[in-house]
């Protein structure tokens, strides 16, 4: 008699359940699907190279016809001789074009190219089958793509960041001298858009110099404008108040031991000659941006690098230095932080050696302990900071996690938190709770303090032996909002999807990247929304989370389900069809092949291909130009099935460079009941 089960995917990747106990819908294998917020799994977005200019899965089409066949080429420019609307050629088959990067509005039956006419105009975005729309959508993509440059340079891009609307990425020069960093602009990649900052130290302070004067070098003559003003320590009633001058618009070099004076009037004298700020080669950059002096326009970036000072880049895209006072007693033995967070109204650096270092409160350039500035051991090199939603600062080395409970102003009770789990440089995230990768495998900050225990406090035990071939390879995290998602990204090329469920499970997918990331960030646009990064050894930086390719190259997805046995799994089935279950935007083309009885000698893989075709709707409640009014609104894709086994493991492959994420949801088995096994 036949038999119709039916089993919802979901679960996520399993690589330690016996596979006789496994569930039904997890994945002993697969690439680039992650588990779904609503089950299922999804194969994932792309990503595409950026640098300020468009991206390239924002490219439109229109698709000309013309009167008469033309001589023109891919790449030539069409203007319309009476509209003045242009359009670059990315496709010619006879007498139609398909332009990109489109200006205006060209007109029917207008010459174009004077010696042309249109005498069709198609609707943007279109093409006469799926297929033509695929393809014209490609040719205007790469169209796009061809555009867009790496950033200059040598070597990994080591740090990319967007705050509000402004992104940076960094790179060092092609004579590895130093590390330059870069705005996207309408242009591309341009390291003129940032003011690196002229820095003179001061002593023998007398008057306080103020943000907005113009300091004057009394033997020099050198000129320049106050931009920060840092005291690190004495006082100016005390007449020895020492710090450091960040200027803009310096003209000529100030000289050390010369007076440096405001309307002629000696405010201090300068200890050292004027320095042009610039960032170190080599490092990888960690980022944290705030608003510490809650002002409207004083959202500003903070940045530490490893092998350098700490660094801030502001709403006017000046980059000044910080740069601590080293005498000391407790101070850093060098100036080159390399995490840096914000909390409690101050910026934290972590230094080598397990020094961590707080500023003053609302002042974080000055790390002076007369003005708040503290610093606290953590015994073992630091690995993390993240502050949580409790108001606590957390602090990770890799065999421990400390909290900082404030405990009145600037001040704060330290505690154990964990002495079994930590976390790996550069794996800390932070969604609703606190996420690591620790030797141990994933470490949930709640359990953590919950249980103590390493044990107790993992949450990757299905994918652990993944987990322990990665662990010295973190590139770097991003905590995906939407989905509720940690992610890691491996020096290897690869990632690991984590999505974290409401009671505290989760579930995980391995994502194949083709490209290897050298480090990865969360961020937020100006609009709060959130954007991702990444970046590696090509010199390119990735959008994620965006477009339908792995910037041009096709995403690979496998899903490879566990090889059920329809709770029997002594006895044999004929297995007839398999109906998988598809949420889809309109065009999915996938390949099933399947393997009986664990794949033994005496069973035969075999392939089946469906097509299906999605992106339906309802009347009363989809909006009319996101749906397709003759698609379904949930698709199926049936397998035929031949073959007789013990157990039953199918494989679903898609490779596609234009179709957009996809959901796996559930299959519908039919299969008849046969003989016991001998």
């Amino acid at each position: 008699m036949r038999k119709t089960p039916y089993f919802p995917l979901g679960g996520g990747l399993d690589l330690v359940t016996p596979i006789t106990q496994m569930p039904e819908g997890r994945l002993i294998g697969g690439v680039n699907y992650e588990p779904w917020i609503n089950g299922g799994y999804r194969r994932i977005f792309g990503y595409e190279r950026f640098d300020g200019r468009p991206l390239a899965s924002d490219a439109e089409w229109l698709v000309i016809d013309l009167d008469i066949e033309t001589e023109l080429e891919v790449g030539d420019t069409v203007t319309g001789d009476d509209s003045a609307a242009t359009g670059v050629i990315v496709a010619i088959d006879g007498q139609r074009i398909v332009l990109t990067k489109i200006t205006g509005d060209f007109d029917l039956e207008e010459p174009v190219n004077t010696d042309l006419a249109i005498i069709t105009l198609i609707e943007r975005n279109s093409g006469s089958t799926l297929e033509q729309q695929a393809a014209f959508r490609l040719a205007a993509e790469k169209e796009y793509r061809d555009d867009i440059l790496q950033v200059p340079g040598v070597g990994p891009v080591r740090g990319v960041f967007q705050i509000r609307e402004r992104i940076y990425a960094f790179r060092d020069n092609a004579e590895s001298t130093a590390c330059i960093p870069y705005k996207a602009t309408a242009t591309g990649w341009d390291a003129t858009a940032i003011t690196l900052s002229v820095t003179v130290r001061f002593d023998a302070g007398t008057v306080a110099i103020a943000a907005g004067d113009v300091l004057t070098g009394a033997s020099s003559s050198a000129t320049g404008t106050v931009h920060r003003v840092v005291l690190l320590r004495g006082s100016y009633g005390g007449g020895d108040a020492s710090g450091y001058l960040a200027l803009t618009d310096v003209t000529g070099a100030y000289t050390d031991g010369e007076s440096l004076q405001v309307s002629a009037a000696t405010r201090a004298v300068a200890d050292g000659a004027s320095l042009v700020s610039s960032l170190p080669p080599g490092g990888r950059y960690d980022f944290v941006a705030t608003n510490l002096l809650a002002g409207a326009d004083t959202y500003r970036l903070y940045g530490a690098n490893g092998v350098g000072p700490a660094f801030e880049i502001d709403e006017d895209d000046v980059l000044t230095p910080i740069l601590l006072d080293l005498s000391f007693g407790d101070a850093p033995s060098e100036n080159n932080p390399f995490l840096v967070e914000e909390f409690d109204g101050a910026l934290w650096l972590m230094f080598p050696g397990g020094s961590l270092q707080r500023s003053a409160t609302g002042l974080p350039l000055t790390f002076n302990g007369f003005l708040g500035a503290a610093e606290f051991g953590l015994g073992e090199e630091g690995t993390g900071i993240l502050s949580t939603a409790g108001k606590v600062l957390i602090a990770y080395t890799r065999r421990q996690i400390h909290g900082f409970f404030p405990s009145g102003p600037a001040t704060y009770e330290k505690r154990l938190v964990s002495d079994r789990a930590g976390c790996v440089l550069y794996s800390a995230a932070r969604l609703s709770t606190l996420y690591a990768v620790d030797d141990s495998g994933i470490i949930d900050l709640n359990r953590a303090e919950r249980f103590g225990d390493f044990a107790d406090a993992t949450i990757s035990d299905l994918v652990q032996p993944f987990i322990v071939a990665n662990v010295n390879n973190v590139a770097g995290v991003m905590a995906i909002r939407e989905s509720n998602q940690y992610r890691i990204y491996f020096t290897s090329g690869d990632a690991l999807a984590g999505r974290m469920k409401p009671d505290g499970t989760a579930e995980f997918g391995v994502l194949e990247m083709t490209r290897t990331a050298f480090c990865a960030y969360s961020c937020e646009d100006e609009n709060t929304a959130p954007s991702y990064w990444w970046a590696g050894e090509s010199g390119f930086v990735y959008k994620a989370e965006s477009g339908r390719n792995f910037d041009g190259d096709e995403i690979e997805s496998t899903a490879r389900l566990p090889f059920a046995h329809q709770g029997n799994p002594a006895s044999r089935k004929r297995y007839r069809l398999a109906e998988l279950e598809i949420e889809a935007e309109r065009d999915v083309s996938l390949s099933c092949s399947y393997d009986l009885s664990f794949a033994g000698t005496e069973t035969t893989t075999f392939n089946w291909r469906d097509r299906v075709v999605g992106g339906g709707g309802f009347y009363d409640r989809d909006n009319w130009d996101q749906i397709y009014w003759d698609a379904q609104t949930y698709t199926t894709a049936r397998f035929e099935l031949r073959g007789t086994g013990k157990n039953l493991s199918m494989l679903f492959y898609n490779a596609s460079a234009v179709s957009e994420p996809f959901i796996l949801q559930g299959i519908t088995l039919h299969y008849d009941p046969r003989r016991v096994g001998r």
